[in-house]
């Protein structure tokens, strides 16, 4: 039985993450009995953000684990549930650490605001693996991207057959929707679900959109009625009409897989990159608290 990342060995990490959260809450409400103000500069502070700042890097330690498939520290299921609530803790962590003093921009606050956004990338992304995954399903349920990339190709395959036997603008219209469907795009396109696929209504005509394949189902409904008088087989524009239909379904389901895989992979670009700046603000960060202050 499948078992949900949060609640991994029975909520262990959950359970790290209450006790680790308490011990730190209770060594921050120790500074109120000092004298001096509560700052990152008492010994609690310094242990506040000594701990966050281990925990970062053993978190960013999950990305080179996730690619050592033959490690034998710990499976990879454990290790990403630990990298959710450790990670949320390393905010609070963060926020107990610098006393709230985030009024200026500077290295020291710089290092806060990459923290914060490291962890809301990641929980973003912990929600997008939670719910993509049954929206992809949702969408599959009818089969496979592969099965429908080869029903789409024996479709077109067909279609062209079909209509071999026509004659006028329709035809152009016909090849023209095949050859300027587009599927993917840019990545914008993907993640949006975009659609720019066009095509052309006779051959002097310039490129009109066919999003969703909808303009070339309308015009070929359109020339149906009259298909007889224009010297055009209504039987074999009929039966085009009814593959075009079958592939606006298929296009459709690509179309939302390769969106959903996008979503799967979006936050990555923003959480890897303000991982890596983190980590370059956090050794600053320490270097100047040990040599300048």
């Amino acid at each position: 039985m499948h078992e949900s990342l949060l609640a991994w060995k029975n909520y262990r990490y959950l359970k790290w993450f209450v006790v680790l959260f308490v011990i730190s809450v209770a060594v921050f409400v120790s500074q109120f009995s000092n004298a001096a103000p509560v700052s990152g500069g008492t010994w609690q502070g310094y242990m506040l953000g000594t701990v966050g700042a281990l925990l970062i890097v053993l978190l960013a330690f999950l990305g080179i684990r996730k690619r050592r498939y033959r490690s034998r520290l710990g499976r990879v299921e454990g290790w990403a549930s630990a990298h959710i609530y450790l990670g949320i803790l390393v905010i609070f962590l963060s926020a107990m650490h610098s006393a709230l003093e985030l009024q200026s921009l500077n290295v020291h606050t710089l290092a806060f605001w990459l923290t914060f956004g490291v962890v809301v990338s990641g929980i973003f992304g912990l929600y997008v693996y939670l719910h993509v995954p049954i929206l992809m399903s949702g969408n599959q349920s009818s089969g496979y991207p592969d099965l429908w990339f080869e029903e789409l190709k024996e479709l077109d395959q067909r279609i062209l057959d079909t209509t071999a036997g026509l004659r006028g603008e329709v035809v152009t219209q016909i090849l023209s929707a095949l050859r300027g469907t587009e599927l993917g795009g840019s990545k914008a396109d993907q993640l949006f679900g975009r659609d720019r696929s066009k095509f052309l209504l006779s051959p002097l005509s310039r490129w009109k959109k066919n999003t969703d394949q909808r303009p070339i189902i309308i015009c070929l409904s359109e020339t149906l009625p009259v298909a007889q008088r224009k010297g055009i087989n209504a039987e074999s524009l009929a039966e085009i009409f009814e593959f075009f239909g079958r592939r606006q379904q298929l296009l459709r389901r690509l179309r939302k897989d390769v969106q959903y895989r996008a979503i799967l992979k979006i936050w990555l670009y923003f959480h890897v990159p303000l991982t890596f700046a983190l980590l370059v603000a956090l050794a600053v960060h320490i270097f100047v608290i040990f040599y300048y202050w």
